[in-house]
């Protein structure tokens, strides 16, 4: 049978058999098709829709089997999107793409981030510099067995940071570094690589007094816990040149701060103890460290 263009309306529920159709067909009300539909050209449904299932109010198109995959999209070999969401009418924004780029499968916004989340938060973007976690967030360990207090790895960060010489009293009346000071560091997680070197050309040390120190690491120490000194990290000293005095021997990042504190060993069997003002030279090329270590930041 076929229905042609403007042929006149049918009475109610009709019954057809290999119905061929010529030009548009609109109609009222359910259409329930007990075999399969093919449709050469556009076709528009401005209701629900139901494959497999009766439709759902909630839904516009709702799909259901038991067994098989649902929906299938297929390019036609060539690179690029299979499948576009659009926010706006007549598809002004394309939010999201699904595609294949040869046999890798592929997902873009062209025009901003990708977002992940859960039905309470926002997890993370992909933006063009690959994944980025929300503040606290990132990868979650936790499905592996530990004794751990965190197992949520949420943090890295490579940099650089300038060592400055001072007491534990506080800033010298002046200090000229030469270009050699600076240092790097990286922070995988809560803990901080570092290395670095200073050399100072002038110093004009004033009335200030204290421990000396090199100040500057890019994140605070954690704090020591209880009675413990967990806080405190070895540091290694690989070089040392024209300090007034003695010349540091030894280095410990101290726990609650951003600082390094100095010391010296007066006799080669003797205790070490902390460096001061007194050891701090005052002229060119002078109080020359080279140094590196790894600490826990708070």
């Amino acid at each position: 049978m076929t229905i042609k263009q403007n042929g006149g309306v049918f009475g109610r529920n009709p019954t057809f058999n290999d119905v061929t159709i010529e030009g548009q067909l609109t109609f009222d009300g359910d259409i329930d098709v007990g075999s399969d539909l093919k449709v050469d050209g556009n076709f528009e449904t401005t209701g629900d829709s139901g494959f497999g299932i009766a439709p759902n109010s909630s839904y516009r198109v709702n799909v259901f089997d038991t067994s098989a995959v649902c929906m299938a999209v297929s390019r036609d070999g060539s690179d690029g999107d299979a499948l576009q969401i659009f926010n706006g009418q007549n598809y002004g924004t394309r939010c999201l793409g699904l595609g294949v780029n040869g046999t890798h499968g592929t997902i873009n916004n062209q025009y901003g981030n990708i977002e992940i989340t859960t039905s309470s938060a926002l997890i993370g973007k992909f933006t063009a510099n690959g994944f980025a976690p929300e503040n606290g967030k990132g990868i979650d360990f936790s499905a592996t067995a530990g004794t751990g207090t965190s197992e949520l790895f949420d943090d890295y960060e490579e940099g650089t940071w300038t060592p400055t010489l001072k007491v534990t009293g506080g800033d010298f009346d002046s200090v000229t570094y030469d270009p050699i000071t600076g240092g790097r560091y990286t922070k995988i997680g809560n803990v901080v690589h570092f290395q670095g070197s200073i050399r100072t050309d002038a110093v004009t040390i004033g009335a200030v007094t204290g421990d000396l120190i090199l100040a500057g690491l890019p994140y605070t120490a954690i704090a020591n816990s209880g009675s413990t000194r967990d806080g405190n990290s070895a540091t290694t000293i690989g070089f040392t040149n024209n300090f007034a005095t003695n010349e540091p021997m030894s280095a410990l990042v101290v726990a609650n701060t951003n600082a390094i504190a100095l010391y010296d060993r007066a006799a080669l069997n003797g205790t070490t103890t902390g460096m001061d003002q007194t050891d701090v030279g005052t002229g060119a090329n002078s109080n020359e460290v080279w140094f590196s270590g790894t600490y826990i930041s708070a």
